[in-house]
């Protein structure tokens, strides 16, 4: 059996999911098994760097994020700090976004 970044990494393939938004960026949200759904945008619209609308979703170096759990309430304080007084997480690395995933496939 392989260890939980190995089956995040093949489960997940962040880069590879995005697709292009409605607003010139790139966005991408994963259901995942225990009812957890993340969303990770990028775009001028988007709190990310560069913060405008660009070729590809690996031209960005962080990404917006959001969390909702099983019942479609916003959690995303619950998986990442220095969210402020909003329901997303803006300048997400990547690393961040896969430990948060691991975090959130923890829960029940």
């Amino acid at each position: 059996m392989s260890n939980l970044n190995e089956q995040i990494n093949s489960a997940f393939k962040i880069l590879n999911d995005f697709k292009p938004n409605d607003f010139g960026g790139f966005g991408c949200t994963k259901s995942l098994a225990n009812g957890f759904e993340i969303s990770i945008q990028c775009g001028m619209h988007n709190y990310c760097t560069p913060r405008e609308n660009l070729n590809s979703p690996s031209e960005y170096s962080t990404f917006e994020v959001a969390v909702f759990n099983a019942n479609g309430d916003w959690v995303t304080p619950d998986f990442f700090e220095d969210c402020g007084n909003d329901q997303v997480k803006g300048w997400t690395t990547m690393e961040e976004i896969l430990v948060a995933i691991e975090c959130i496939q923890q829960q029940k």
